[in-house]
């Protein structure tokens, strides 16, 4: 369900609902399920009543939305920020393992196997924006730049969910080779013209 709107969003607003997503982080990384989880239960852990509880947020299930929002949030700021900084544009399998890895929300949404939607929505934004890129600045046509996106993509996902899987025991050694295959990748696009487009779009 949405998140409910408040009039104006102070300080107090901001504290409240952090307090109430904290605990609903606490709550799950202490393993309970999300469908077992009530407002009662957060209200009496936050030490707020409902009636506040229901101004910012309809149920627990439009917490957790805000949560996995947030965590979107930055792995789509981390894929933007690989792509318009050539340094770092080949090591965007490694710039979204490290935030994958730092982050506490997606840690714990992840061991509740509540991060695949997530992963799935930035995964099709990225490979959405490689696509384009690559038709507007003629580097393939539309079906070419459609396949050289879902392969490099999907082959991120693949690494991404492996790391996990692994619990990051091999992120150094792994994210240099993957750079490395990404390496050969980029050099099929004339890097230039991909700048100059995202120079562009933020125009």
């Amino acid at each position: 369900m949405e998140v409910k709107k408040t009039r104006k969003t102070d300080r107090r607003t901001v504290y409240t609902r952090k307090i109430i997503k904290d605990t609903l982080i606490g709550l799950l990384d202490e393993g309970t399920h999300a469908e077992k989880i009530t407002v009662s239960r957060i209200c009496k852990i936050s030490q707020i009543n409902r009636c506040t509880f229901y101004l910012h947020y309809s149920d627990v299930y439009s917490v957790l939305g805000e949560l996995q929002k947030e965590v979107e949030d930055v792995l789509t700021k981390c894929v933007n920020a690989s792509l318009s900084d050539e340094s770092r544009r080949q090591d965007i399998c490694g710039v979204l393992f490290a935030s994958l890895r730092e982050n506490k929300i997606y840690q714990v949404l992840s061991r509740c196997n509540l991060t695949s939607t997530i992963l799935k929505r930035v995964f099709e934004y990225s490979k959405t924006l490689l696509a384009n890129l690559c038709v507007e600045t003629k580097q393939f046509k539309r079906r070419e730049a459609e396949l050289f996106a879902l392969f490099l993509i999907s082959g991120c996902a693949a690494v991404s969910e492996d790391q996990v899987f692994n619990n990051w025991k091999s992120f150094e050694k792994d994210n240099k080779f993957v750079t490395k295959i990404l390496d050969q990748l980029y050099a099929m696009l004339d890097i230039g013209k991909i700048n100059l487009a995202l120079q562009r779009g933020k125009q």
